[in-house]
């Protein structure tokens, strides 16, 4: 019996990490990948550089960027694939969710591990990627050389994620805007990630279809 091919989650998305539509491939060589959906792809300009993003490989998520070799609404195909660097992983793998999180905040063993929890802190998360997250933080919280983590409730799963402060500016007279990084992601997270990234990607890609984007 002929066994039949795995079918692999993609997402395609603009230079500028714009969403384009979604699909599913079967098909992927070294140099270009084939997508396809039942319910219809975006009609996109021969030769095109775009990125795609396939969920289901070996190592999890890989991002691609390649040109549109042919499009329909029924099969898109895009050739001359090469690997994006792990940077461009995360920024094609932002996306803005404007979701309420709590901020965990402890105080700092030496060795930079976690002592006694402090205070939690209600923010919103502004926007988050398989490597970090953007935060809006009342100004009045003293979160700068403690040790952090954000509860995030993703869907059905809560987890509790290290964070280290990578960014800092005001946003306004009373919040401030944190750009963090994820620390001491294991698999099993990181699967979470990505599964919670792909659910709002594939909302906002519904939502803009409704649209009429």
């Amino acid at each position: 019996m002929r066994q039949k091919k795995k079918r692999l989650k993609c997402v395609m998305q603009g230079m500028d990490n714009s969403l384009l539509g979604s699909g599913f491939s079967s098909e992927i060589t070294e140099d270009s990948v084939e997508i396809e959906n039942d319910n219809g792809l975006p009609k996109l300009p021969m030769g095109m550089q775009l990125k795609v993003l396939v969920y289901g490989l070996e190592g999890g998520l890989r991002v691609f960027a390649g040109n549109v070799y042919y499009s329909t609404e029924e099969r898109l195909r895009v050739d001359n694939l090469i690997v994006c660097t792990g940077s461009e992983k995360r920024k094609s793998y932002r996306v803005t969710v404007n979701s309420p999180g709590t901020l965990l905040v402890h105080t700092k063993r030496p060795d930079g591990g976690y002592g006694d929890k402090l205070f939690e802190e209600p923010v919103t998360v502004r926007d988050i990627s398989s490597g970090g997250c953007l935060l809006v933080v009342d100004k009045k919280a003293r979160i700068m050389g403690r040790a952090l983590k954000l509860r995030l409730t993703m869907y059905e799963t809560v987890e509790d994620l290290e964070l280290k402060i990578m960014s800092a500016r005001d946003q306004s007279t009373s919040e401030a805007l944190y750009g963090m990084s994820f620390r001491n992601v294991n698999q099993r997270v990181e699967q979470v990630l990505d599964l919670y990234l792909l659910r709002v990607q594939q909302e906002q890609i519904r939502r803009s279809r409704r649209l009429g984007y």
